[in-house]
């Protein structure tokens, strides 16, 4: 089991986590957190979240895209996509 921080301002009310997705590589989960507005990576070897991505507001599904190099995902509180560059965030690991 991952478990993703809470907010201490706004209890989760079961958003937590909504979309969820794996790299490409299978090295990675990504779970969106609607209470945060971040993606959670989680290293599927340990389990341990290994990096928090700010994205933008209620962040709901993730897309990677064919060569995994970006992961995209739908915020729709404000009815716009965060695009995460893969290479850029597994240099921060």
């Amino acid at each position: 089991m991952v478990q993703l921080a809470q907010s201490p301002k706004f209890p989760s009310d079961g958003k937590a986590s909504h979309g969820s997705g794996v790299s490409p590589d299978g090295k990675y989960l990504y779970l969106t957190s609607q209470v945060l507005n971040s993606v959670s990576v989680v290293d599927i070897t340990s389990g341990k979240i290994v990096l928090e991505i700010p994205v933008g507001t209620d962040p709901n599904w993730i897309g990677f895209s064919k060569n995994g190099n970006f992961a995209v995902v739908s915020n729709t509180a404000t009815n716009d996509v965060s695009i995460i560059d893969t290479q850029k965030s597994c240099d921060q690991i």
